[in-house]
């Protein structure tokens, strides 16, 4: 009786210990799960941002339609980089965005008629293309138009 007694207490002990380990192992595992979000969630918040945008300018009425610009703003960090294969970054994504062959800018203002007009920017469609295939989700582009002001 005393040996069954014995036995008893040894299983009810083993018992504890692997509920125990148990315990230990689930806890690890919602640890990382949960340290796997949140570092997910902090590389999406940190998204770099490229900002094409047209040029916004003025002129007197009568004046020749000035030459239309655009400009490349990035806000982030310039150097992340986006392909580590081809160690292609932000920078440089920035770089081909600002050429002048990868947009189109268009303008329908009436130089003898004061007003504002807006100043419009497109991408080429080849690198709206590439934009779309490699770029979606590591960076943030936007495209944002202009203004012309004829004055009197």
């Amino acid at each position: 009786m005393e040996k069954d007694r014995h036995k008893g207490i040894k299983y009810k002990k083993r018992q504890k210990r692997i509920r125990l380990a148990v315990r230990v192992l689930v806890l690890f595992v919602v640890c990382g799960a949960l340290l796997a979000l949140l570092r997910a969630t902090a590389a999406s918040e940190r998204s770099t941002k490229i900002t094409l945008y047209a040029k916004s300018g003025s002129i007197l009425q009568g004046e020749e339609l000035p030459a239309l610009e655009a400009a490349v703003e990035v806000d982030g960090d310039p150097e992340h980089v986006l392909d580590k294969k081809t160690k292609y970054t932000v920078q440089d994504l920035a770089y081909q965005l600002a050429l002048p062959s990868s947009y189109t800018l268009a303008c329908d203002a009436d130089v003898n008629t004061e007003g504002e007009y807006p100043i419009s920017i497109a991408l080429d469609d080849s690198v709206q293309k590439e934009i779309e295939e490699k770029w979606t989700g590591k960076v943030i582009i936007e495209i944002k138009p202009g203004t012309l002001e004829v004055k009197n």
